[in-house]
């Protein structure tokens, strides 16, 4: 997905921060959300860089959170300078597919399955259609990252069954993924003799 400028700087201020917090762990994420909060202020105001003094921490961390998500830093003395260039376009890479398409579990045994997005833009959105193996069930299906099935399965499944998930990105795009599973039975041991 191609965006024109005015609407890559609101993408700038608003999603790609926002999927830098959600990449740096927590502590990071509360550290610098005033760094983060800066950037996407300097963004929406047009504006392609901005520096941020940080009394306390080490700033090469959240740089290098910043870098993988495309943006430019230097770093001097507490003093970190974050720039994201001029753009006239900003692509955006449409959701590509998730993580995991099956599954196998066994009746009785604890099953946490993480579903997660590859590309597009985060928080996703999530509908689950079809059947999901008795004695389990989604957490929040929506404005997440990933989304969890979990629970104990009851019933053996012979042969798989499907459920389809559809994602919806935080700027609308979507993708649909069908996920076989099945389940089944403890392997029973009989003692002869």
């Amino acid at each position: 997905m191609t965006i024109p400028l005015a609407s890559a700087q609101n993408l700038i201020a608003n999603t790609q921060h926002t999927s830098a917090v959600n990449t740096a762990d927590s502590a990071l994420a509360t550290q610098y959300s005033a760094l983060l909060t800066q950037i996407a202020t300097a963004a929406s105001q047009g504006l392609f860089t901005t520096t941020y003094e940080a009394l306390t921490g080490n700033l090469s961390s959240i740089a290098a959170t910043l870098q993988r998500y495309g943006y430019t830093t230097s770093i001097d003395i507490g003093v970190i300078t974050v720039s994201w260039g001029s753009l006239t376009n900003y692509t955006i890479a449409p959701i590509s597919g998730m993580n995991i398409t099956s599954f196998n579990a066994t009746v009785g045994d604890l099953l946490v399955v993480k579903f997660k997005p590859m590309d597009g833009v985060a928080p996703y959105s999530f509908t689950v259609s079809g059947n999901t193996p008795p004695g389990t069930a989604f957490g929040t299906l929506t404005n997440v990252n990933y989304i969890t099935l979990t629970g104990t399965p009851t019933t053996a499944a012979s042969e798989y069954a499907t459920l389809t998930i559809v994602i919806t990105d935080s700027i609308g795009q979507t993708f649909s993924q069908d996920i076989n599973w099945t389940i089944t039975r403890n392997p029973v041991t009989v003692a002869v003799g």
